[in-house]
């Protein structure tokens, strides 16, 4: 058996500007497929890196829920993203 099984789709469009956000969007694909809607706020870390948390809960007993936490990094900061 198992706790926790599902699948998610996640969305993450990174700020065009500076000042601006990013849009993060995710669905949980637990009963059918679903196109990402729900929003979700980031927080900005220290060295220019976000965070992302997204709830999840198997709403079952036993049971299993806690917080998916995704850091998103610069992994190439010199790349041209017009080339």
């Amino acid at each position: 058996g198992y706790l926790f099984r599902n699948a998610i789709i996640l969305e993450m469009v990174p700020p065009r500007d500076e000042g601006e956000k990013w849009k993060v969007q995710y669905a949980w694909q637990d009963t059918a497929l679903h196109p990402a809607t729900e929003e979700v706020d980031t927080k900005a870390l220290r060295g220019g890196r976000v965070e992302v948390r997204i709830p999840f809960d198997s709403k079952t007993t036993p049971g299993i829920a806690g917080t998916l936490r995704i850091v998103l990094s610069e992994w190439n900061p010199d790349a041209d993203p017009e080339d």
